[in-house]
């Protein structure tokens, strides 16, 4: 197997920003936080 590594910073950025739901953030797997969130972020 391959050794693999990060994605660069880019591209993290780049899939936080499109797919994160709240402040590039992926709250919408963690109930909990997407709970405790401000309602004017969701």
């Amino acid at each position: 197997m391959a050794d693999s590594g990060a994605f660069r910073k880019e591209q993290c950025w780049k899939c936080h920003n499109e797919h994160g739901a709240s402040d590039n953030v992926f709250v919408q797997f963690y109930p909990v936080l997407r709970d405790a969130r401000p309602a004017a972020g969701r």
